[in-house]
């Protein structure tokens, strides 16, 4: 099965953003980093940790 890395990459980004700029959360900023620089394979397992729905992702 294939996703689509890039929009999965943008929602785990943007998702830390929220985090950060409106609860203060300090640790999203270094997540969010460290999306930024993820490969494919640890932007899947980032969002399988942090409960997305990966079904709305797959390449059709």
């Amino acid at each position: 099965m294939k996703f689509d890395i890039d929009s999965i990459r943008r929602d785990l980004e943007e998702e830390d953003m929220g985090a950060f700029f409106v609860g203060g959360h300090g640790g999203a900023l270094s997540e969010y980093s460290d999306i930024e620089d993820a490969d494919d394979n640890e932007i899947l397992e980032t969002a399988v940790r942090k409960g997305l729905n990966l079904s709305k992702y797959v390449k059709h």
